[in-house]
């Protein structure tokens, strides 16, 4: 059904506006993915709970640094603390689901992250909104998975080719009878 269709209702509350903001804080709380709000200079406005479990930093640790902390150095590094729009548009080139970043946790430990990022406007200042979750073991078992699919598939040539040569010789050695 198109958003336009939609009880308005069902979409936006539009109570009191400090329930409402309540009930957001509660959903943005007990969200199971890392959800880091950014402004445009990249610098980290939110940390939900699932962020601090993912990163092993706390929320108030995180509040004024730059999203490129929560990643490893090529990341981090790339123009580091460049002008503003710089990094907006760095962020703007990610915009949208699925984007596979490497992580780094408090301890150094780097690990596969995705990343959604969404774009959004408030008092005419630009934030951008990241959903992540950490796919390390979906990466490993796609590498596991197409590590066995290449064996599965040269042994399989590897029987086609004997039998082929066996083909081909009982051919022969009929043909010389």
């Amino acid at each position: 059904m198109p958003a336009s269709e939609v009880d308005p209702d069902l979409t936006i509350l539009r109570g009191d506006p400090r329930e409402d903001a309540d009930h957001y804080r509660t959903i943005f709380d007990t969200a199971v993915e890392a959800i880091v709000v950014i402004n445009e200079a990249g610098e980290i406005r939110t940390f939900n709970p699932a962020a601090e479990r993912l990163f092993g930093y706390y929320g108030a640790e995180m509040l004024g640094r730059d999203l490129r902390d929560l990643m490893t150095p090529p990341y981090r590094d790339a123009r580091q603390r460049g002008p503003d729009e710089d990094r907006a548009a760095g962020v703007r080139r990610i915009l949208g689901s699925g984007h596979a970043v490497a992580g780094q946790r408090k301890d150094g430990q780097a690990f596969t992250l995705e990343l959604s990022m969404a774009e959004w406007w408030r008092d005419g200042e630009r934030y951008f909104t990241g959903v992540m979750r950490d796919v390390t073991e979906d990466v490993r078992a796609r590498d596991v998975q197409r590590l066995m699919v290449n064996e599965l598939n040269h042994r399989v040539k590897n029987t086609l080719a004997t039998v082929q040569a066996i083909v081909l010789q009982t051919l022969r050695n009929a043909d010389s009878t």
